[in-house]
């Protein structure tokens, strides 16, 4: 079958579009994952540590856990 040039055209930006759209998914889902990973294993065992230490009371503490839901919110998306 011979294709126009048109039709080449149009299925080479075709291609060019899906690829821009991988590439955004992709970044999207890293950032996903990397906010889920920070809110999980670094700040949620860290901020729990720091407030015993610091014996800082529930004020501080929901602060933390704002900030650890947030992380999981943004994780979720994925």
């Amino acid at each position: 079958m011979l294709y126009t040039i048109r039709q080449m055209e149009r299925y080479g930006q075709n291609a060019v579009n899906r690829k821009k759209e991988f590439i955004l998914i992709s970044i999207a889902l890293y950032v996903c994952y990397v906010a889920y990973g920070l809110a999980y294993n670094i700040w949620g065992p860290t901020w729990v540590d720091l407030v015993e230490l610091m014996g800082s009371d529930q004020v501080n503490m929901a602060y933390g856990n704002s900030l650890m839901a947030l992380g999981y919110t943004i994780g979720a998306f994925c």
